[in-house]
């Protein structure tokens, strides 16, 4: 349970920084912020992100057995139009540092789409990061009058780590708000979260 506190404080300070420059910035230039803060008692994942005109700046941390690591982008995107909607491509540079006390410096290629059916929509976001060759493709349908959720994702890098994750979600009464309940498949984990989005 120690260890969990531990692993929970700087997330935490993170997320409630995050808040707080969200709550700050002007309506002029909120073009959109995504928190994500998911945890069990043997892992832990914060992920935030801030869009300002044509690019994005994302900070995020991952607690697990044995380490940590933070992970840092900016993207600069690009749209195609895709059916009713757009095709969005970002390309930037990433960093990351661990718990072995040791930098890296890479590039992210994303493409991401949302498409609307009326009653709901799906997400789908494909990620590639030249540290570690990381991957993460995601797809995230949800239902609007119901406020319900779901995420399916795959994710993995060149060191062997591969995960398949998913997770059931709700919106908070018509808020930017979502309590998350997933599963991750390879290491036979449950964890819980809450997300806040106002792309």
């Amino acid at each position: 349970m120690h260890d969990f506190r531990n692993r929970l404080y700087g997330p935490a300070a993170a997320l409630a920084l995050s808040l707080a420059v969200g709550a700050a910035a002007t309506p002029a230039l909120a073009d959109g912020e995504f928190l994500q803060l998911d945890g069990s008692d043997r892992s832990l994942s914060f992920v935030a992100t801030a869009e300002r005109g044509r690019f994005a700046y994302t900070l995020g941390r991952s607690d697990y057995a044995g380490g940590y690591d933070w992970n840092a982008a900016v993207t600069a995107k690009a749209e195609v139009p895709l059916g009713k909607g757009n095709l969005v491509l970002r390309l930037g540079p990433t960093v990351q540092y661990d718990s072995t006390d040791t930098w890296r410096f890479g590039a992210k290629v994303v493409a991401e789409h949302y498409a609307d059916f009326g009653t709901g929509g799906v997400f789908l976001l494909g990620e590639y990061n030249t540290i570690k060759n990381a991957f993460f493709i995601m797809a995230q349908p949800q239902w609007y009058a119901s406020g319900i959720g779901a995420e399916f994702s795959y994710q993995g890098n060149d060191t062997g780590f591969r995960e398949e994750t998913v997770v059931l979600s709700y919106r908070v009464k018509q808020s930017k708000v979502r309590l998350r309940l997933g599963y991750k498949f390879e290491a036979e984990e449950v964890f819980a979260g809450i997300s806040w989005n106002t792309f």
